[in-house]
């Protein structure tokens, strides 16, 4: 099931509110059978990106159906009032990038926890995220230097974890993000900006890498994996109804997740092919092509590069304060379902 998030709160979760009515009608009506209660809907918001389409296999596996639970799917086309929604109750599970907005809700007071890993940067596999630049500027060498990358113009919105990429990259040159010009395009067109000339260089993913290097209109510079081994830019939160009033229905979406993830890793079988072209409407011509990005199987959170970006995040102003780890991280839920899935790695 599949949604745009609307203004109106929905309706609490009920488990417990249903068991207690079919009670009621056992004890009063004997010859009535108690129904079955249905299954615990968990909102997720979701986007048609492959790090998404785990929460994609596990519905339709009927992995989330094994632990009593459905997904409804929530279209957010943007990440700026996710963090918001997620407080509120209007979400239950964020898939989300790293981001200041996170650890700047909870300073706030809002009941957010990281819970487990998403996507993340893996040393040794194919490039998800790379910097890539106009054949002209990666020719001239200008990239050697901190002197060549002054003022040259960069592709793409500015978003925080693109910033901390780059700083990786260009700090030990002596140069910043600041130095730099930026061109404000969406995705699909950024590596057409880039060709024409219209920027000199951006930080790319997929799918939209592989379509831009198989066109010829790119030249990779850098894989990011090589920049920030490890760094895991996509997190999975949960909000208070599965951090407070239903902790076990947050255990049973967990439980789903690490099998979601085993069978995701398997890479591109037929099966996964077929799941990841619907969850993003990639053709599978593309999606065999594309590097698909590497999920934890464990599901655990780096907490070293959470650490490393919530620092450069203060450094830069972007966030209120500095948290300690235990205050954005929960790794209960995943230590209990990795635990009972019979591998402690």
């Amino acid at each position: 099931m599949r949604r745009r998030l609307f203004k109106k709160r929905p309706l609490p979760l009920r488990p417990v509110i249903v068991l207690s009515v079919a009670a009621l009608f056992v004890a009063t009506e004997p010859r009535i059978h108690a129904q079955r209660p249905s299954a615990t809907t968990i909102k997720v918001r979701t986007m048609p990106y492959l790090t998404f389409s785990v929460f994609q296999l596990a519905q339709h596996e009927g992995l989330f159906a094994q632990q009593g639970l459905t997904a409804e799917f929530i279209d957010m086309d943007s990440s700026a009032p996710a963090i918001p929604a997620l407080a509120r109750g209007d979400l239950d599970v964020l898939p989300a990038v790293m981001s200041p907005a996170l650890f700047n809700a909870i300073v706030r007071g809002a009941e957010i926890r990281m819970v487990a890993a998403a996507s993340e940067l893996t040393q040794g596999s194919c490039t998800t995220t790379a910097i890539v630049a106009n054949h002209s500027i990666a020719a001239s060498g200008r990239l050697a230097s901190a002197a060549g990358w002054r003022n040259l113009r960069i592709a793409g919105s500015r978003a925080p974890f693109s910033g901390f990429l780059l700083d990786k990259v260009l700090k030990p040159m002596g140069v910043n993000e600041d130095q730099l010009m930026h061109v404000d395009v969406p995705d699909q067109i950024e590596a057409d900006t880039i060709r024409t000339g219209r920027a000199d260089l951006g930080i790319m993913s997929e799918p939209w890498l592989t379509r831009a290097l198989a066109a010829n209109d790119v030249t990779l510079w850098r894989s990011m994996q090589d920049v920030a081994p490890g760094f895991q830019y996509t997190v999975v939160l949960y909000g208070p109804t599965l951090l407070k009033t239903h902790r076990d229905v947050g255990q049973r979406f967990m439980s789903a997740y690490l099998e979601a993830i085993r069978r995701f890793d398997q890479g591109k079988t037929p099966r996964n092919l077929e799941l990841v072209a619907s969850a993003t409407g990639l053709d599978h011509n593309l999606l065999s092509r594309a590097c698909w990005p590497t999920v934890r199987a464990n599901a655990a959170v780096n907490t070293a590069g959470a650490l490393e970006f919530q620092s450069w995040a203060g450094d830069r102003g972007l966030v209120d304060r500095q948290l300690p780890l235990t205050s954005f991280y929960d790794p209960s839920f995943s230590d209990t379902a990795r635990q009972a899935a019979g591998f402690l790695r």
